[in-house]
């Protein structure tokens, strides 16, 4: 085995305790969607290569304050032709991971 890509810090906990256990922790790249602290430690630690954030307070915040801007205004942000506002996908890679440990633990990033 190569690599493990899991789909969230939900999956990527246990992943980390297995490989650990098995004595593979390091010897196999590991990488996974969502943050959370945990994540961001093992990123930090050099146990886990990156994790890929979509930003899913954005993704639950945002539409809440446009559909409010917009029943109040009846405006939308132009932004694109297709509307379309990207909230990730960003990489949280060793070199950036520190920065947003305090967002995470908060559950804003």
């Amino acid at each position: 085995m190569n690599g493990i890509l899991t789909l969230g810090p939900t999956g990527a906990a246990p992943t980390l305790l297995a490989l650990e256990e098995s004595g593979q922790l390091g010897t196999i790249s590991m990488a996974t969607f969502d943050l959370s602290p945990e994540v961001l430690e093992a990123i930090i630690d050099g146990d886990m290569l990156f994790a890929i954030d979509q930003a899913q307070y954005l993704q639950g915040y945002l539409p809440i304050v446009l559909l409010t801007v917009f029943l109040e205004t009846g405006a939308l942000p132009l932004g694109s032709v297709d509307r379309v506002i990207l909230t990730g996908p960003q990489i949280v890679t060793a070199e950036n991971a520190a920065a947003v440990i305090d967002a995470a633990a908060a559950g804003t990033r």
